[in-house]
């Protein structure tokens, strides 16, 4: 850094109020509990259906955006990936409704097997700084 160079700012003590009101999560026990290992270390949540693995990668997803918005961790973009068309649509609607996140809903179904990488881009949203959830079917 030469003499003319300032150290950047240091990043704000409150952070800004959400893009769009969301809900609330009320998390339960065990759902804190894997999703606070998943915050120390890579973890695969083996979980009845309808057990609430959804609400730990939402947790997740807006753990990494609260990093990212503060300043702490560059900005991420969180991919979720989900069996069939069916399932993608659900984990959209949950996403937008429990996060302030801009979400892309991908499938075959609505073209993206035909994508090139400058329109994977502009789905994506690299204009601006922001986290994101891409919701894609394997």
């Amino acid at each position: 850094m030469s003499e003319d160079d300032e150290p950047p700012p240091p990043p704000p003590t409150q952070l800004p109020p959400p893009r769009r009101p969301h809900k609330q999560l009320q998390p339960r026990g065990y759902q804190v509990e894997v999703f606070a290992e998943a915050l120390r270390r890579n973890t695969i949540a083996v979980l009845d259906t309808g057990s609430g693995k959804t609400m730990v990668a939402v947790m997740l997803a807006r753990e990494h955006a609260r990093r990212a918005r503060s300043g702490e961790v560059p900005r991420r973009i969180v991919v979720f990936l989900a069996p069939t068309v069916h399932l993608v649509n659900q984990q959209f609607k949950v996403i937008r409704e429990y996060t302030d996140l801009d979400v892309a809903e991908c499938h075959g179904a609505s073209g993206v097997g035909g994508w090139n990488a400058h329109q994977w881009k502009e789905a994506i949203g690299t204009k601006e700084p922001k986290s994101e959830c891409v919701l894609e079917s394997v």
